[in-house]
């Protein structure tokens, strides 16, 4: 039997939208993070940049690991190295990174993305009034949706193992990447966008 090597992570996702600061004066006033890679034909992107996948995962295993046993924390620790919010329940060394890499393996190309993003406009509700507040529109890059040319096509990710996982490790990272369906990836999920709505893992040797 080969030994895993790595997992292949298909994520469908609805939008995305990760914000930095525009240098437009009030014709833009974030625009879309984008994370790129050069591929095999030329640079790759992807709206979800593979550390908020990782942190994602991250977060789920936290979770799953909760939920499968008290065994399992140290599981996690050693999949996905120290966590402060371990700190109260045990010693994890400052110097754990855990064994987790993940790269994009398949993105968008340049004009894909390009025809993607859109312009949207946003403003603060004051809480206490329920009104507008005075001078808090504001205008954002997002992507109401992610596909391709060719049909609704998922963002690879591969998850790649530092030092060979044991089998509770891959019972938990699988519980993980389970855990994601239905979650938001990204900056303004409570606004829907990042939503996984599939996700698809294949195991290679």
């Amino acid at each position: 039997m080969l030994a895993l090597k790595r997992l292949k992570i298909k994520i469908y996702v609805k939008g995305a939208t990760i914000l930095q600061p525009s240098d437009e004066v009030r014709k833009l006033d974030h625009k879309l993070f984008t994370y790129r890679k050069r591929g095999q034909n030329g640079l790759i992107y992807t709206p979800i940049p593979p550390a908020s996948l990782k942190g994602a995962l991250r977060h789920a295993a936290y979770i799953s690991a909760h939920v499968l046993g008290e065994n399992y924390k140290d599981i996690y620790v050693s999949l996905f190295g120290s966590d402060p919010r371990l700190q109260d329940e045990r010693d994890t060394p400052a110097t754990s990174k855990g064994k987790v890499a993940v790269t994009l393996e398949e993105g968008l190309t340049e004009e894909e993305l390009r025809n993607l993003i859109e312009v949207r406009p946003r403003v603060r509700i004051d809480s206490t009034t329920g009104s507008v507040c005075k001078e808090t529109l504001m205008f954002y890059e997002a992507m109401s949706e992610v596909r391709r040319e060719d049909g609704i096509r998922p963002l690879v990710y591969l998850v790649n193992f530092v030092e060979k996982p044991t089998e509770e490790e891959l019972k938990l990272l699988r519980a993980a990447i389970g855990l994601l369906k239905g979650w938001g990836i990204g900056g303004h999920s409570s606004l829907g966008f990042g939503l996984v709505e599939r996700i698809e893992c294949e195991e290679e040797g």
